[in-house]
Formats: structure tokens, sequence, C-alpha cells
């Protein structure tokens, strides 16, 4: 059952059960994206070495590889499971979702407060 924590906020335990799901299944995915980029990584120096390619074209392939890495996990945000909005940060701003408590939209607990 729902109980109200700090004037607005709800503490729902179905809610901080579920978002604990989610955030645990992006955690094995991202795991597995991570082992791909590192792949990746590794084929790019080892191609770099065999055609003799400049030391800059293998940064740049690097920061490439990794900014790709980075931006799948951070542009997919998934839904608030109380209010099924996406979980924003304080006064609408962008957040990990790793770090996120609550849901600014229906200021339901994403986590536990203590």
């Amino acid at each position: 059952m729902p109980t109200l924590v700090k004037g607005k906020a709800t503490l729902d335990p179905a809610v901080v059960e579920a978002w604990s799901k989610i955030i645990a299944e992006r955690r094995r995915r991202a795991r597995k994206r991570y082992i791909a980029a590192a792949a990746a990584a590794i084929a790019w120096v080892v191609f770099s070495i065999i055609t003799h390619l400049l030391p800059g074209y293998l940064a740049v392939g690097l920061v490439v590889i990794c900014s790709c890495v980075a931006a799948a996990d951070e542009f997919n945000i998934p839904p608030c499971p109380h209010c099924g909005k996406q979980v924003t940060g304080y006064a609408g701003r962008r957040q990990s979702i790793y770090a996120a408590e609550w849901c600014e939209n229906c200021y339901c607990w994403l986590r536990k407060p203590w």
C-alpha cells in the first residue's frame, strides 16, 4: 500500500521493486554493451597496427567507440513504473537513471528514501 512521505512524495513498495528490476536489467545489458565495445576497440587497435594507420586515427576511432557506448546508455531513459513518463532529474534536468531517487512527474519514490 502506498504511503505519503515528505509531503507530496509517495512510497509504493511495488514501484520500488519494479524500478530495481529495471535498473538490474539495464546493468546486465550495459555489461554486454561494454564487452562488445572493448572487443571493437581491440579490433580497431589490431586493424590500426596491421594497416599502419596514424596514431591520430587510432585515437579518433577509440573515442568514437567509447562515445557511442556511453550515448546508448544515456539516451534511452526508462519510464517510471508508477506514471509511465520518462524519469527526469530535478527541475526537468537530465540525470543518470542510476542516481534517480524519485520521479519528478508523479513524486513517487523509485528507491527507498532511507
